[in-house]
């Protein structure tokens, strides 16, 4: 557990909340958990549980949450105490009595977001082209040359290039030395993997998102991750993206962000 979490922790009831080890989480099943929680609880990013009865906080280092179960008063004020801190708070919701809590809480934003299923059958069945850019992994040389996923990106997420490189994946496209197209895995799992993904705008309407991300899936299939798409309920091309891939049956759920 980190530092900051500790002193969160004695504010609150140390008899009720109670930090958990990864390894005491395996008989536990937290409904329409993101994929960052996979990640923690497979420990291939840092991050942290706490647990009240039967309801869970799970925590990144990067201040992603995700609280599931009854709501429980004392892990609420926890949260408060978390809302209260410097640097991120983005809290993932998905059990309606939470929801009801956090409406209209002063402190918060709420987002819409929905979750895609890759139905598996649609996918096979898509055309395949050859692409018109080499698609390459992703290496320590193309972060230090992309715009947006670059050493920034995978130390908020991962906690280094290096730990990326190490337990990640992701394929890019390079034209004249710039990358031009980047499909990333912005959390995995041994059994999950959420895609990410962004076109240099002078790239757009090629096509090259569809096709980078299929060889981003092919990957996650072969290596048999399941792989997730999430996106704001707002955000069109991702959806309209997600859809030409297979993906279909989005389940809606909420953030709430500072």
């Amino acid at each position: 557990m980190h530092e900051s979490d500790c002193k969160q922790l004695a504010k609150c009831d140390k008899d009720l909340i109670k930090p958990l080890r990864i390894e005491q989480l395996e008989h536990v099943t937290l409904q329409h958990a993101p994929t960052f929680v996979a990640s923690v609880l497979g420990q291939v990013i840092a991050g942290s549980v706490f647990c009240v009865n039967n309801s869970y906080v799970v925590k990144t280092a990067s201040g992603l949450y995700f609280v599931s179960g009854p709501v429980e008063q004392t892990l609420f004020q926890f949260l408060e105490q978390c809302m209260n801190e410097t640097g991120r708070f983005t809290l993932f919701v998905s059990d309606p009595s939470w929801q009801q809590v956090l409406e209209g809480h002063k402190m918060l934003r709420k987002v819409t977001r929905d979750a895609y299923t890759l139905d598996s059958t649609r996918y096979e069945a898509l055309l395949r082209s050859e692409p018109r850019y080499r698609i390459t992994p992703i290496t320590a040389a193309t972060i230090a040359q992309s715009e947006e996923f670059n050493a920034n990106y995978y130390a908020e997420y991962w906690g280094s290039v290096e730990q990326f490189l190490a337990a990640g994946s992701g394929f890019c496209m390079v034209d004249n030395g710039q990358v031009i197209c980047e499909a990333t895995a912005i959390f995995q799992s041994a059994t999950v993997s959420e895609i990410d993904i962004f076109t240099a705008e002078a790239y757009r309407g090629e096509g090259l998102a569809k096709q980078l991300a299929m060889a981003f899936i092919d990957h996650c299939l072969e290596q048999q991750r399941t792989p997730h798409w999430d996106c704001d309920s707002d955000n069109t091309a991702s959806m309209n993206l997600a859809k030409k891939l297979g993906f279909q049956q989005p389940r809606q759920y909420n953030v709430y962000v500072r």
